[in-house]
């Protein structure tokens, strides 16, 4: 029987925990040190990990069969709170409800509910980049730096930048390609035994850093940004894979990690509440912890009770 490997648990719930709090901070990402830190790595690594688990044989289901597979686990959760938080930005926004509308939401899910789809679209990107290898292989390397251009052009440049660019209309929302090739990088480092030694590594980080911070070129600064990631990426999957971290018993962090997708997908509602009242700062932040620990302390007691909450929110089906 194959052992869960908590380090990894761990590791996503830091991160989960990471989400949460760049959502709770006030002020944008540029006036704001701490979030412009957290949204430096957090998702490209939440992303590479959740790709490091993608097995092979998925990859070889057909689409039918992929959809069927993240059917309960993903999709189900992520439809019950995509209509959720659909019909409430439509209540009160007092937008036409239309097709049109509805189209919109797909192509640009409220906030955070980007995730989800691009999860289930990254992994048909690898089922069309395994077909590319075996029959076509230049062209795969071909699409796959492609990939690694598109995450450097939007690490590069703004929302406000490319937001009115006709090109970002079309594709819908960026994170559906840009985040991609972390994705990879994750299923690769899980299917090829990659040594680099730890100081190569870390001299790459610091420097792509470096960078990313003191440079007046976009470009230069979104590829400083997308190594730096790179970097990060191989040490923590390269830690968390490690026989010691192997050993590694569950934390809190662990069971935050566990409950990683129903914590992603809610989180933003209390928060919706809590900014709607227009608190102070301090006690704005105050309530924010409490209510996320009440939050984890309720999924941790309401997982496994319920057959139908575990389907709708947690994404598993009971064994019968």
């Amino acid at each position: 029987m194959k052992v869960r490997n908590d380090a990894f648990d761990a590791v996503k719930g830091f991160l989960i925990v990471l989400v949460v709090l760049g959502h709770v901070l006030l002020g944008s990402i540029n006036e704001n040190l701490n979030r412009e830190i957290i949204y430096f790595f957090h998702m490209p690594l939440f992303l590479a990990i959740t790709g490091f688990f993608i097995s092979e044989k998925v990859i070889h289901l057909s689409l039918f069969n992929i959809i069927k597979k993240y059917w309960d686990r993903l999709i189900i959760p992520y439809l019950v709170a995509f209509v959720f938080y659909t019909f409430l930005i439509f209540y009160f926004s007092g937008e036409f409800f239309s097709f049109k509308y509805l189209v919109s939401k797909i192509l640009y899910p409220y906030y955070h509910l980007w995730y989800i789809p691009a999860v289930i679209l990254f992994v048909f990107y690898l089922k069309l980049l395994d077909f590319l290898y075996k029959k076509w292989e230049v062209i795969f390397y071909v699409l796959l730096l492609l990939f690694f251009m598109i995450s450097v052009f939007f690490e590069s440049y703004g929302q406000s930048d490319i937001s009115e660019k006709l090109i970002y209309i079309i594709f819908g929302d960026k994170r559906f390609y840009y985040f991609f090739f972390y994705f990879y990088t994750g299923y690769f480092l899980s299917k090829n035994k990659i040594n680099i030694p730890i100081d190569i590594v870390i001299v790459v980080f610091v420097v792509s850093v470096m960078g990313y911070g003191n440079t007046s070129l976009n470009i230069l600064s979104g590829f400083g940004k997308v190594i730096a990631n790179i970097s990060i990426i191989y040490l923590v999957i390269k830690s968390c894979s490690s026989e010691f971290s192997i050993r590694y018993k569950s934390t809190i962090f662990s069971i935050i990690g566990r409950l990683s997708l129903p914590i992603y997908l809610w989180h933003v509602a209390p928060l919706l509440v809590l900014k709607s009242f227009h608190l102070s700062n301090e006690i704005y932040y105050s309530i924010s912890v409490i209510v996320f620990v009440c939050c984890v302390f309720i999924l941790r007691k309401l997982e496994g009770k319920n057959k139908h909450i575990d389907l709708l929110v947690f994404g598993k089906i009971q064994n019968p």
